[in-house]
């Protein structure tokens, strides 16, 4: 047998012992789990296991969800990436038993925490794509965001469309908020910029919008300026955190806030509502939240 460059054998060596040690660090995160139970399948454990034997199980009773292993170099990955994403990931070569709660429990573990750097890298991964993509199913004006269908039963149901509920959903927050035309607004998340447009033209009021997007602020202020309102509406490159700061003490009469909300993280959002108590004026305010529900189980 030809013996194997030493250079080649030390890349093996070292791979196979960070593989090792990632497994190890998983399985020993995973030894607090006290909700359900979570099956690894792992072929590369050895032949002497059968092909459906779990490798290892943690915790202990239901719900139950099983991860088959497909490539040995998934243990490395799923720490270095800082995220249980990796674990649904296709791309990861595993599959996973997605109809488990306990699916969520392991992003609650791994999930990077939702500091301003990360913040800004989430927002830049999902917005800073391209703003032509979002074009291509958006409506004209560019909200993106749940729209305010009309029920039903309402004659007027069959002719509605994407647009007609889009600014119906945009009226609404501006009539929620009793927006009026002596108001300085703080928007926290501009999107690209429809509720800003949508507001100032229906008042007159001045607003301030924040945005952690490059791309979603440049269109914004593309838009904005062709809508004739630059000298009404400022967009700020910022993370809600970094308002105060830009602001310079400046306290707000309205906040209106339009499904960014989600994206702050559990952790961070009694930081999120200080920050709006802070910047709203102390007599007359009001704020206006929309926000994306799921369901209990996943909450949990």
């Amino acid at each position: 047998m030809a013996r194997m460059p030493g250079s080649v054998m030390s890349v093996n060596v070292f791979r196979s012992t960070l593989i090792l040690i990632a497994k190890h660090m998983l399985f020993a995160a995973l030894q607090g789990m006290q909700y359900g139970r979570l099956q690894f399948i792992d072929p590369s454990s050895g032949p002497e296991k059968g092909p459906c034997q779990p490798d290892v199980i943690v915790g202990s009773g239901e719900p139950s969800a099983t991860v088959l292993v497909k490539d040995d170099w998934f243990w490395v990955r799923v720490l270095a990436s800082g995220s249980v994403i990796a674990l649904t990931n296709r791309r990861m070569f595993i599959q996973l038993d997605k109809q488990s709660p306990i699916v969520t429990k392991l992003y609650s573990l791994f999930a990077p925490t939702n500091t301003i750097e990360q913040a800004k890298r989430n927002v830049s991964a999902h917005y800073d794509v391209s703003n032509e993509m979002f074009a291509t199913f958006l409506s004209p004006d560019m909200t993106y965001s749940c729209p305010l269908w009309l029920p039903p039963q309402d004659i007027e149901y069959k002719h509605d469309d994407l647009e007609k509920a889009q600014q119906r959903k945009l009226l609404y927050h501006i009539k929620a908020a009793r927006i009026k035309s002596s108001d300085h607004v703080l928007e926290i998340g501009t999107g690209w910029g429809s509720f800003a447009i949508q507001a100032v033209r229906e008042t007159g009021c001045t607003l301030t919008t924040v945005t952690l997007s490059t791309e979603q602020k440049a269109l914004a202020e593309k838009r904005i300026d062709a809508a004739g309102l630059a000298d009404k509406i400022t967009v700020l490159l910022c993370d809600f955190r970094e308002i105060p700061k830009l602001t310079v003490g400046r306290r707000f009469d309205k906040v209106v806030s339009i499904e960014m909300l989600e994206h702050t993280g559990i952790e961070y959002l009694h930081e999120y509502f200080g920050v709006i108590k802070d910047l709203l004026m102390e007599e007359g305010a009001i704020a206006t939240f929309q926000a994306t529900m799921m369901s209990e189980s996943v909450s949990n």
